[in-house]
């Protein structure tokens, strides 16, 4: 049987991936995908063409994968992964080696190799690919016998987060993470680490952290087995109770943090998303309380560029992001599917 990665490898290898050539890819996506689908009415300007024009490989590929719905048996979903196992920087990433010490704490190991799978999944790579494959070993390696991986509890459901991204649904370790987690849900239907407890709190009279109850939340969501149990259902009314409020943890305490819709491989932005992050969680968690949600996506579609993307950051300066246009396409269509 040939190995279709050692395949790829090889092309790689021969050639990195040419302008021109992704450029025919673009052209071909644009020609065989319903670039206006009913549900992009709702936004003032129809991003995707530019997506698909403009963005990266990972960019279009996750279009393909997370707004449509594509999967390995689609010949589109196929031929831009081809193009994503091509890039230079998912090779250059996934070759790059943290040498370990006697100096180096376990955990700060493990935050590398979660930034390092974090900067993978938003170039689109996916565990099909043997090179992804052994960094998903190794990000694994990092998980106790009762499940939990380490740091605090926002950091342990990022890597299972991050893991199901790449294709690991149902698989045992993961399932096993999820149920560790889960047993750590407080009566207010959020989590709180003790180590995002503020000074002069008491762990039991502190509220949760709404941040840490977003990160666990979306990774419920991402479960099918998890979605209709009463941890999420809990954990979602938590979320709708608490927004806009300040978040009272030490993590992303400050009131801004709602409009910060960027997510990525950086300590800042690592557990970010905002208002984006909490309308992920409550759409596909099927929350019925449409007057809040409403509020939420006519904020969110007011905060569309001129150029139709969304921006980073909701602020007096602007800028444009494809990732977060990516999963505001993701929300309109599981909102348009609501109404």
């Amino acid at each position: 049987m040939i190995d279709k990665n050692s395949k790829y490898k090889k092309q790689f290898n021969k050639s990195k991936i040419k302008v021109s050539e992704f450029a025919d890819t673009r052209e071909t996506v644009l020609h065989n995908l319903n670039t206006t689908p009913e549900w992009v009415g709702s936004l003032d300007q129809n991003p995707i063409p530019y997506i698909i024009r403009k963005g990266k490989p990972g960019d279009v590929f996750l279009l393909l994968k997370n707004v449509y719905g594509l999967d390995h048996n689609h010949a589109l979903y196929r031929l831009v992964e081809l193009a994503v196992f091509k890039q230079q920087a998912l090779h250059k990433i996934s070759n790059k080696n943290y040498q370990s010490s006697n100096n180096i704490d376990n955990e700060v190991l493990f935050y590398y190799q979660l930034q390092k799978i974090h900067q993978l999944v938003d170039l689109g790579a996916t565990d099909y690919l043997n090179v992804i494959k052994d960094q998903i070993i190794k990000l694994m390696d990092f998980q106790d016998e009762n499940g939990r991986f380490p740091m605090n509890y926002h950091h342990h459901a990022r890597a299972c987060n991050l893991l199901m991204d790449l294709g690991l649904e149902g698989n045992k370790l993961i399932d096993k993470a999820i149920h560790f987690i889960i047993s750590r849900q407080r009566d207010d239907g959020g989590w709180l680490h003790r180590n995002n407890l503020p000074k002069g709190l008491k762990y039991e009279d502190a509220p949760s952290c709404i941040w840490t109850t977003a990160e666990i939340s979306l990774l419920l969501t991402k479960r099918k087995i998890f979605k209709n149990y009463d941890y999420l259902s809990k954990s979602a009314s938590f979320l709708l109770g608490n927004y806009l409020n300040k978040n009272r943890s030490t993590l992303l305490p400050k009131s801004d943090a709602w409009e910060c819709l960027s997510i990525n491989h950086t300590s800042e932005h690592m557990f970010a998303g905002g208002t984006l992050k909490i309308l992920e969680i409550l759409l596909s968690a099927k929350v019925e309380d449409n007057k809040k949600i409403k509020k939420m996506i006519s904020w969110l579609t007011d905060q569309q560029l001129e150029d139709s993307l969304f921006p980073k950051i909701a602020n007096k300066h602007p800028i444009s992001d494809i990732a977060v246009t990516n999963r505001v396409l993701y929300v309109m269509k599981k909102y348009f599917e609501t109404i």
